[in-house]
């Protein structure tokens, strides 16, 4: 090859060094990102290698040069593509697992007959709080507003915050301090409580979120993660009611996945009620801290990290994946409107968020066709959730990354570390096992009970009553799982059937 003839193909071989600097970008990148094995990255390596000198020889040629040019520019696309795919990936990673925190919006409320415009016009008076319940957010509050008035305000306690409310509107006091959460708790006693008072001030109440257990390595260790979805709209990290509620047990070494269910109306001491019942929805309220030590004390284990994502997110990410086919057990028309037929059905974001709140067999005096209450509605998220993985996991997802991507960054929300689950991906990319999943759900009688959050006199909730047997056989199934005992869904039923025996 003659050095004129080298001069004459320039410009391909300006394109073939393009291509090299790319495939170097791109390989430091998922060399960095770290979920690929020592191996795998070998291969590509070599891939790579091997692209470059084929167009590099290809472009030195006459006859095949144009080929040679066009598959160095080609390579370049593919390969600039891919590194957006590699950035894309491991910003989002980084992005859900910063949740160190938990928000609270606390608003300081007036009555608008008052007159009062802002928290100046009330410092002379009593601010009222609640003292019992989500007392860090309103002593952040409190502390909040003594900075901003530069003096130590005056506050009069109340035990709930119907109570609150009811002292806003006697007269007790002009002002009142109010986590947003529970503001539909004051609207069931009080329905024209948004159209007669006005915000004077708002804080965001921001606490730290510590669950100080924590596993060694995700890929060696058996681990168990609290898997929630809140009644929200809007970033994940308020703190708002747990409408789905399941415990995953993970052992990494068996491949093994327990999924175990619990209602969200469960009947149960909290770890913040001081011994009274409360509905385990309501502890989102209080923050993922509160449902993960609640559950940690009803089936008596450790779980070592938690994963969320509120509703809003939860129609995005199916929209992102271009839909997911869901089982159904019935036919029935939802409360909001889509109706669902027996068998297989192809849902939207909005579809899919309809199936999985469905709990009502009646609606407007109409029955729906649901049978089961809040006890199918489980089962449905456990379809619901298989669904979402079938598709997540297959060549699919390719053709919408980048908006899944961004559905998940915005959505999601765990105390994972990155490196963590980079870990797992790694060894999934690696191994490609399958894992044995097993999905199981509490159940229970129901009944009308005063709960410690919407502690309304004389106002009774509805509630699920718990079921020792099948606390008992839950605790039995995670302890399997953990000790790397293999397991079946029947293993559930045995021993609930078990205990019933025994007492």
């Amino acid at each position: 090859m003659k050095i004129e003839d080298i001069k004459k193909h320039k410009v391909g071989l300006a394109f073939c060094v393009l291509q090299v600097l790319i495939s170097l970008v791109f390989f430091i990148r998922i060399l960095m990102v770290n979920v690929l094995k020592p191996g795998i990255m070998t291969g590509i390596g070599f891939a790579l290698l091997c692209l470059a000198a084929i167009t590099v020889l290809l472009n030195l040629y006459p006859r095949v040069h144009i080929i040679g040019k066009t598959m160095a520019i080609l390579l370049s696309v593919v390969l600039v593509i891919g590194i957006v795919y590699v950035n894309k990936t491991d910003s989002t990673i980084d992005q859900i697992t910063t949740a160190k925190k938990k928000v609270a919006n606390v608003s300081v409320i007036a009555l608008k007959k008052s007159g009062l415009t802002t928290i100046n016009d009330a410092e002379k008076d009593h601010f009222g709080i609640v003292s019992a319940i989500d007392k860090k957010s309103t002593n952040k509050a409190v502390e909040n507003l003594n900075t901003k008035l530069k003096k130590t305000i005056s506050t009069k306690g109340y035990q709930d915050y119907v109570s609150l409310a009811k002292g806003l509107y006697d007269g007790e006091v002009k002002t009142i301090i109010l986590n947003e959460a529970y503001r539909n708790v004051i609207k069931g006693k009080y329905k024209d409580f948004d159209k007669q008072t006005v915000v004077l001030n708002k804080y965001k109440s921001e606490t730290e979120i510590n669950l100080g257990k924590v596993t060694k390595n995700l890929t060696d260790e058996p681990f168990l993660v609290f898997l929630t979805g809140i009644d929200t709209s809007g970033k994940v990290d308020k703190v708002m009611r747990s409408d789905v509620n399941m415990v995953a047990t993970v052992n990494p070494k068996t491949k093994q996945i327990l999924l175990t269910s619990v209602p969200r109306d469960y009947y149960l001491e909290t770890s913040v009620s001081n011994g009274e019942k409360d509905k385990l929805t309501h502890t989102g309220q209080y923050g993922v801290d509160c449902s993960v030590e609640t559950l940690e004390k009803l089936f008596d284990v450790d779980i070592n990290y938690y994963f969320r994502v509120n509703f809003s997110g939860f129609k995005d990410i199916i929209n992102a994946l271009g839909g997911v086919t869901v089982h159904s057990d019935y036919t029935f028309k939802a409360d909001w409107g889509p109706s669902f037929k027996k068998g297989d059905n192809k849902v939207n974001g909005k579809q899919a968020l309809a199936f999985a709140r469905q709990r009502h067999e009646f609606y407007k005096g109409k029955k729906t066709g649901l049978q089961g209450g809040d006890f199918q509605r489980i089962k449905d998220q456990q379809y619901l959730v298989k669904a979402i993985i079938e598709k997540a996991t297959s060549p699919k997802i390719l053709t919408n990354f980048i908006g899944i991507m961004d559905s998940v960054s915005k959505s999601f929300e765990t105390n994972i570390n990155s490196s963590d689950i980079k870990g797992l991906l790694k060894m999934q990319i690696d191994e490609m096992p399958e894992w044995n999943i097993v999905m199981t759900s509490l159940d229970g009688k129901c009944g009308m009970e005063y709960t410690f959050t919407h502690s309304i006199p004389r106002v009774k909730y509805s509630v699920v009553y718990v079921r020792e047997s099948q606390v008992e056989a839950s605790n039995k199934m995670i302890g399997r799982v953990l000790d790397g005992k293999k397991i079946k869904k029947s293993d559930f039923d045995d021993l609930v059937q078990e205990y019933i025996d025994k007492h």
